[in-house]
């Protein structure tokens, strides 16, 4: 749940006279569910940043060599949050990302001082889970429940899922409609995605959108190393 959530639309008062007829065990759960939005909202407050909006597309291939790409903000995934808490990550890696009003695009550029330790293979869809990976986490709702991963390994085969948050459950049955591709290279390896904005129900007529958003890496040598642009403090029980 190290997922960057902005603020919702959540009324946190509930009226007390329906609270009132609920029974022992309803209040219990209605407590729980009220903890676990205040506990996925209050950490995720301090980093922000800007989606760019640019009239262009790139061709998904692995290349990054489309003008767009120049244009596009970049991030590093800087902290290691598993299975350590927020030390320096081992390796660089740069993401570039941009929407263009349907679609969003997102790059990645991982670095690795042996190439040759990539872990890639050309699985079928959702059983690359032990490769290297490389995506992005979000959550389009601002309602702190749903979020949707979309992953990719080195050559670009697909892991995507939907994780309920606050039942801790995810569900690799859902299949999103999105494109990557990757490929190694001499410096690591790269990918390109491109998820269309239709994916996701939200309201298009909301001039600033406030999404949730997490970039990550998965790099597993001795140790399986989660990194992320983001922090996650662990001595905050929710986590």
């Amino acid at each position: 749940s190290g997922i960057q959530l902005s603020p919702g639309s959540h009324s946190l008062v509930t009226p007390l006279s329906p609270y009132l007829s609920l029974t022992v065990m309803q209040k219990f759960n209605a407590l729980i569910r009220l903890i676990g939005i205040l506990c996925i909202w209050m950490p995720m407050q301090a980093s922000a940043f800007t989606m760019p909006k640019l009239n262009q597309s790139v061709e998904i291939d692995g290349n990054l060599d489309d003008q767009a790409w120049q244009a596009a903000h970049t991030i590093a995934l800087n902290n290691i949050t598993q299975p350590y808490e927020n030390l320096p990550a081992p390796v660089k890696t740069q993401v570039k990302y941009f929407e263009n009003g349907h679609t969003l695009f997102v790059a990645f550029i991982a670095e690795d001082p042996n190439p040759e330790s990539i872990r890639s293979f050309f699985h079928q869809r959702d059983r690359a889970s032990r490769d290297d990976l490389v995506g992005v986490r979000l959550d389009p709702y601002g309602d702190h429940r749903l979020v949707f991963q979309f992953l990719a390994n080195p050559f670009g085969v697909q892991v995507d899922s939907i994780e309920d948050v606050l039942d801790d459950d995810v569900s690799d049955s859902w299949d999103g409609i999105w494109d990557s591709a990757g490929k190694i290279t001499k410096t690591g390896f790269q990918v390109e995605l491109a998820i269309p904005l239709r994916n996701f129900n939200f309201n298009d007529k909301v001039k600033n959108q406030r999404w949730a958003m997490e970039f990550i890496r998965y790099y597993p040598r001795k140790e399986k190393y989660r990194l992320s642009h983001i922090t996650i403090d662990r001595d905050n029980e929710c986590f």
